[in-house]
């Protein structure tokens, strides 16, 4: 059995690309040796394609994975305000839009996204009290 002390040290990294469990490596920190790994199962819970807007239906992104451009394409019962937010996995806040006036009908929002780096974000689109949301990827 392997206790970090003055001898030994933990690096953690993601075993997959979305984080399910983290592999944990023990060296050996005098010699540098690999003395033991471990995979530990951990839980995040994040908003992902939560559709609780009842005036906006069929809520779709492309392209995902998106390099340049992301398009936000909804259908509208009726006029609203819809407003957007974008944040990374980490919960970090990349943009956010409005509430801006939208007409019934089929709506397309175009996003420059060459700015973001590359990784796993989350768009919600909200009326101001209901809130819908996707998650996409930036290569």
């Amino acid at each position: 059995e392997i206790y970090p002390g003055e001898r030994y040290g933990v690096l953690a990294e993601s075993a997959t690309p979305v984080l399910d469990s983290i592999e944990v490596h023990y060296f050996d920190m005098m010699t540098g040796a690999l003395k033991d790994i471990q995979y530990v199962k951990v839980d995040i819970r994040i908003p992902n394609n939560v559709d609780e807007l009842p005036n906006l239906t069929d809520l779709q992104i492309a392209p995902n994975p998106t390099d340049y451009e992301l398009k936000v394409m909804f259908e509208l019962l009726r006029d609203s305000e819809i407003g957007f937010r974008i944040v990374s996995i980490d919960g970090r806040l990349i943009q956010s839009e409005i509430l801006t006036n939208y007409a019934h009908g089929r709506q397309v929002i175009a996003i420059n996204t060459s700015s973001f780096s590359a990784g796993q974000y989350i768009i919600s689109l909200t009326d101001g009290e209901f809130v819908a949301s996707k998650q996409f990827m930036k290569r």
